[in-house]
């Protein structure tokens, strides 16, 4: 939990300190839909093997200032033979142009309850005006109460995003 602290405080830093030099990278009033996808493979100590985890997040954001976005993501979670899903806030932040930090918590719905807490710092590659590729560098700490689970993981998710009224920006 400490780890998660340093995180967010950093990146809270990061997003305070370059808004001053920062380019606009989407205007308010403006749409993201879109989703991301990760994948991961994780030993667990005292564990016999190895755990694979798949995630697909589809997302619906709306900016309600410049560069700074709230939105609703479900997640989609493919885990060795389990498929859970859950559904979640969301804020996404640009600083220093494209670049962009988020952060989101996913709440497990039906029987597989889970939370998900995701930090992350990630890249718009902009192909045009509305449609951006973006990688992201996250770190996840999940939560299941029941068997009493705990986890959390350092990835790489890769995303594809359509930008609905976004004003050009040179």
């Amino acid at each position: 939990m400490k780890n998660l602290v340093k995180i967010t405080l950093t990146l809270f830093g990061f997003m305070c300190l370059s808004q001053a030099v920062s380019a606009q990278a989407v205007n308010q009033g403006a749409w993201m839909v879109g989703g991301s996808a990760s994948f991961t493979s994780t030993s667990i100590k005292d564990v016999d093997g190895s755990t694979t985890t798949f995630i697909l997040n589809p997302n619906l954001g709306y900016f309600i200032a410049d560069d700074l976005a709230i939105g609703l993501g479900v997640a989609v979670t493919s885990f060795n033979d389990n498929t859970d899903f859950g559904v979640g806030p969301f804020v996404r932040f640009y600083f220093a142009d494209a670049i962009f930090a988020q952060a989101g918590i996913d709440l497990g719905l039906g029987d597989n309850e889970f939370t998900d807490f995701q930090v992350g710092l990630g890249y718009s590659w902009f192909l045009d005006n509305s449609v951006a590729i973006e990688p992201m560098i996250f770190y996840r700490s999940n939560s299941v109460p029941d068997p009493g689970f705990d986890s959390s993981v350092i990835g790489l998710s890769i995303g594809v995003q359509a930008f609905l009224d976004r004003v050009g920006v040179e």
